[in-house]
């Protein structure tokens, strides 16, 4: 889906901001594996497998691509992926950010600022609602009106303390990783029961499983699945790319199939959206390690198409930082695009000062959590 007129153009003092076309995808390339330290698609001595990855990512799994040109060169470049949102108990529209880069010599700028902008212009005009990131600097992205929406855990253990769990290894089994139905489903299931979390399209299932050069294992109990990621398991520390539980009994099942990896692995990590679960099965335990973790930013995009999608026809006005979703000026709003989501899901334990009580949690039926990273 184009978001813009190919060739559409607006110029910037030495600066054109224009939609990037595919003759270009190259460069976008190039300059991502400058910013990122992508030394696969590195233009020297990256692989053709991992460059041609990124292609396929920008043709098929991006909605937009803009770029700020000097010339016939890309001095900076944002991209935005449309995914479906679970907010609340409806899915809303969301136009991710992704792929935010500028080349070192064009910094300080503020082109980031202007792709951002246009980014946010394009999802407005379709009257899209959200928009999130997973931010560089969340200082950076908050002065421009995204907000923290979710929190998660990164937890680190000891595999040889898993034992003591009762639970059945065998209840997880070993699939191909092209046989990956029923952890889709069981994903699908999984993002129902979260607020903010992104469906996951079948392209970026495969981007998922099959990056180059790495090695992931998929494991699928019938309330839950793993995918490891061997290839990252380095020093005797296994590491889980995403594990989905949905019950006591699949977090159990696979403490217990962990377990069974401690004379290969001295610890296991991997990324939760809470810790209870793992004190209510496994105890507190000094060879827990747990790090709470900031994640997505959020901001409304669209203000009259975000309250038709919480479903609440409260009146509330909202200042923008970036002028898209309400005036740039702080007087004319009450609060700004990100601190309206944070209110409405209950991100913060009481109400914003200055927003309708009413409109407190009212999307918040569920924590707030995504899987999807972009």
């Amino acid at each position: 889906m184009v978001l813009s007129k190919p060739g559409k153009t607006m110029q910037t003092a030495a600066y054109a901001i224009k939609e990037v076309p595919k003759s270009d995808f190259n460069q976008i390339i190039d300059l991502w594996s400058l910013a990122f330290n992508l030394e696969d698609a590195d233009p020297v001595i990256g692989t053709r497998a991992a460059r041609d990855r990124i292609v396929a990512l920008c043709d098929r799994g991006m909605d937009y691509i803009v770029g700020a040109y000097e010339g016939d060169s890309v001095a900076a470049v944002a991209a935005v992926i449309e995914f479906p949102m679970h907010v609340g108990e409806r899915w809303l529209t969301c136009g991710g950010l992704a792929g935010v880069a500028t080349h070192p010599q064009h910094r300080r700028q503020k082109l980031v600022n202007k792709l951002l902008t246009d980014c946010l212009q394009q999802l407005h005009k379709r009257e899209v609602p959200i928009s999130a990131l997973w931010p560089f600097s969340y200082g950076f992205y908050g002065a421009m009106g995204w907000a923290l929406t979710d929190h998660r855990y990164m937890i680190e253990t000891a595999t040889a303390k898993l034992n003591r769990v009762q639970g059945k290894a065998k209840s997880y089994k070993a699939f191909e990783l092209g046989e990956h139905h029923l952890a889709k489903a069981l994903h699908k299931r999984w993002i129902q029961t979260h607020n903010l979390s992104l469906e996951r399209s079948a392209f970026r299932w495969m981007q998922l499983l099959f990056p180059p050069g790495s090695r992931r294992r998929l494991f699928v109990h019938k309330d839950g699945y793993m995918i490891w990621n061997l290839s990252a398991s380095l020093d005797k520390v296994l590491q889980i790319t995403e594990w989905c539980y949905l019950t006591d009994e699949a977090f159990a099942d696979g403490l217990a199939l962990l377990a069974q990896m401690d004379s290969q692995y001295d610890k296991v990590v991997w990324i939760a959206p809470e810790i209870d679960t793992l004190y209510r099965i496994a105890g507190p335990s000094k060879s827990h390690t747990i790090t709470q973790k900031p994640g997505m930013m959020s901001r409304v995009v669209h203000l009259g198409a975000f309250m038709d999608g919480i479903g609440d026809p409260e009146s509330v006005s909202i200042w923008d930082p970036l002028g898209v979703s309400g005036p740039a000026d702080r007087s004319k709003g009450v609060t700004d695009p990100g601190a309206l989501i944070q209110h409405v899901t209950g991100f913060w334990q009481k109400p914003a000062d200055g927003l309708p009580i009413d409109l407190y949690r009212v999307a918040g039926q569920y924590p707030a959590y995504s899987a999807e990273q972009y």
